[in-house]
């Protein structure tokens, strides 16, 4: 670390990383919570869905390049 510290070319080197990505703190909690109210949701859990294309729904516009 010291090396690191000492030498820009190295320190800027080392903390490239940081322009390229972002850390984002989430609350699992939330997404806990809305899951298992929607188990637990008589309406929900018994309704049925179809999804006739399904990749082109998953896939939006992308599905047109891709596939």
């Amino acid at each position: 670390m010291y090396e690191i510290i000492t030498n820009k070319t190295l320190f800027y080197d080392y903390f490239r990383w940081r322009n390229h990505y972002v850390y984002k703190e989430t609350s699992s909690k939330e997404d806990i919570c809305k899951l298992c109210e929607m188990l637990n949701n008589e309406e929900k859990v018994s309704e049925v869905s179809e999804w006739p294309e399904f990749r082109r729904w998953w896939n939006g516009e992308r599905y047109r390049d891709n596939c």
